[in-house]
């Protein structure tokens, strides 16, 4: 994935995020969310789950 930016930061866009989390064959699979900001991780995770439900 885009390694230690937010996602959407990096190169790879929340376009392609969006796809990933609306992708049925991953929806069971286990994520790991690693970012320069630690503190953010709870805003980041809402942003990742708000693409799943977004048309």
């Amino acid at each position: 994935m885009d390694r230690r930016e937010e996602p959407g930061w990096g190169a790879i866009g929340l376009t392609a995020f969006r796809c990933l989390v609306k992708d049925g064959r991953v929806v069971d699979t286990i994520g790991v969310l690693e970012t320069p900001f630690p503190e953010r991780y709870g805003e980041n995770i809402r942003l990742l789950e708000s693409l799943g439900r977004r048309k």
